[in-house]
């Protein structure tokens, strides 16, 4: 089965379930409640599927999700809280660098929890792969360089294909040595996750 993060919205829930993934990532958890979110993964993990919020770093640690990914919008935030630092600085990390470590701050620095990233260039995926990410998400159409830049510095941090709506191109793709692959449910609707699910067989 190939894996497979499904990036829904708080709606999406049950039709997300039902056709099989075990991986969904949450869109919009803002809009849920903490009580909410919590009756929501405790049905993710009865279906034996881990549920990871999109940016929400606090209330991943408040509910004990399974883990976060940081967008562009979410690095940038993260980072933001990080103070400038005192003295002669040659260089300040990059954004996405810090974001990690505020998250992993956040969550614990012995927590299970994962902290994934999407990241649009070849430098900051190496950056993230350098600060410890647990897998990086890329546009699929940067996934070759993206994943030359990151082995030529031997890094193992699993590379996941963002974006990707048709299952032909699937078995390219983990030939290519991406470890999953996630799309949107606004463009891939869950009648169409099982082909996906399925299309290393």
């Amino acid at each position: 089965m190939v894996p497979l993060q499904y990036i829904i919205n708080t709606t999406d829930l049950d039709a997300a379930l039902a056709c099989g993934c075990h991986w969904l990532q949450l869109a919009d958890s803002a809009s849920a409640s903490a009580a909410q979110l919590t009756e929501w993964l405790g049905q993710c993990h009865t279906a034996g599927c881990y549920l990871v919020l999109t940016d929400d770093v606090d209330t991943c640690a408040a509910i004990a999700a399974d883990g976060v990914v940081l967008t562009t919008e979410g690095i940038a935030a993260v980072a933001s809280k990080v103070p400038e630092p005192t003295g002669i600085v040659l260089q300040r990390p990059r954004p996405v660098t810090l974001a990690i470590a505020e998250a992993r701050k956040t969550l614990g620095e012995e927590s299970p929890q994962f902290v994934g990233v999407q990241v649009h260039t070849a430098e900051d995926a190496v950056a993230a792969a350098k600060a410890g990410a647990d897998f990086i998400q890329v546009p699929l159409a940067l996934c070759p360089t993206l994943l030359q830049a990151v082995r030529e510095r031997s890094f193992t941090t699993p590379i996941v294909a963002l974006d990707v709506l048709d299952a032909e191109a699937v078995g390219t793709l983990l030939d290519q040595g991406v470890s999953g692959i996630a799309c949107n449910i606004g463009e891939v609707p869950p009648v169409m996750i099982p082909l996906l699910l399925n299309a290393d067989e």
